[in-house]
């Protein structure tokens, strides 16, 4: 079975953009599973992947929707199903409403696309591989019950629900740098961008990390991230900047100790990276103190005020942020 795997962006010259880690995932999860049962090959430029499927059409195509490239994922799928028509197009990311409606309306409207994933992907897109590779259709397929994937049944009803792992170690998916999915991108420019933890204890209605599915944090192992860390300063490779995905640098108290890494490799090796650019906790904690004084000029200290207004942060949910310890923090990393 022949996969292609997308979080395409636009090929942009001026704008460097970071590996498909989100796709990786995907991918080293699935060919762990399943071997040369499948052939999976990743794409970040949307130009490579058009003529990946002008050579050959995959039998699925899966793609990572943001609110930056949903009209160039519908490009890529429209042209992808005048190729084949038999196709299987699965959607996931972060920008799509998560209640059942929205889902629905969602499948309705994009006729194209047979198959959506809300929150991590590892788990449902391997239950819909392991499907396919049962089923072995030979006509393009909507309506399988497949648990983690919502579709739409012959009469336009919504099936499906999301799945929500509960472990709390991550370490049960293997790395995409550690068994090299993504080598190749680093290699053409494209930034790391490294995930130590998921989650986000916070709701904040304006925010995808608020949502209930995504607020227990999880956590990979800090030698599995010293392991990456590693592998990439390894390369020998000059990046502008890293990039972390977490929600909360600096939550956790081990964070001062990828601060303190990071901070030794870069001093070591200045033209490795000449900035690190993370999401500070949203509630100010002394680790993030200590963050700030082991990278110093390597990063931006900062607090994010969404509001002073009483009301207003009642509404987005945001009142279990202590103003009063963000302000401590302010004098602290000055």
């Amino acid at each position: 079975m022949l996969i292609y795997l997308g979080d395409i962006t636009y090929d942009q010259k001026s704008t460097q953009a970071p590996v498909p880690l989100n796709a990786a995932y995907v991918a080293a999860h699935a060919k762990r599973k399943f071997g040369d049962q499948v052939t999976i090959k990743l794409f970040k430029s949307p130009a490579k992947l058009l003529s990946a499927i002008d050579d050959q059409t995959p039998d699925i195509l899966g793609l990572s929707h943001y609110i930056w490239n949903g009209r160039l994922n519908e490009f890529v799928i429209n042209y992808a199903r005048k190729k084949c028509k038999n196709l299987i197009v699965v959607a996931g990311g972060p920008n799509f409403k998560n209640d059942n409606i929205s889902v629905q309306k969602y499948l309705t409207k994009h006729k194209e696309t047979d198959y959506l994933i809300l929150f991590a992907g590892e788990v449902p897109f391997t239950n819909l591989i392991e499907h396919f590779l049962a089923s072995k259709p030979t006509e393009r397929f909507k309506g399988a019950n497949i648990i983690g994937c919502f579709t739409l049944n012959d009469s336009g009803q919504l099936i499906g629900e999301p799945y929500v792992d509960n472990r709390k170690e991550l370490d049960y998916l293997p790395s995409p740098y550690l068994n090299g999915w993504l080598e190749p991108f680093l290699k053409d420019g494209y930034l790391p961008i490294f995930e130590t933890n998921r989650g986000c204890p916070y709701s904040c209605s304006f925010c995808v990390w608020g949502i209930h599915a995504l607020t227990k944090v999880k956590q990979f192992s800090l030698e599995r991230v010293f392991g990456e860390l590693d592998y990439v300063y390894g390369l020998g490779l000059s990046h502008v900047q890293w990039l972390f995905a977490d929600a909360n640098f600096g939550i956790l108290k081990r964070d001062a100790e990828i601060a303190k890494r990071l901070r030794q490799m870069h001093d070591e090796r200045p033209d490795t990276f000449s900035y690190v650019d993370i999401f500070w906790a949203k509630n100010p904690t002394p680790t993030m103190t200590e963050v700030a004084r082991q990278l110093k000029d390597l990063t931006m200290g900062y607090i994010a005020f969404q509001s002073l207004d009483n009301t207003v942060l009642s509404a987005i949910e945001r009142k279990n942020i202590s103003t009063e310890r963000l302000m401590i923090f302010v004098e602290e990393i000055k």
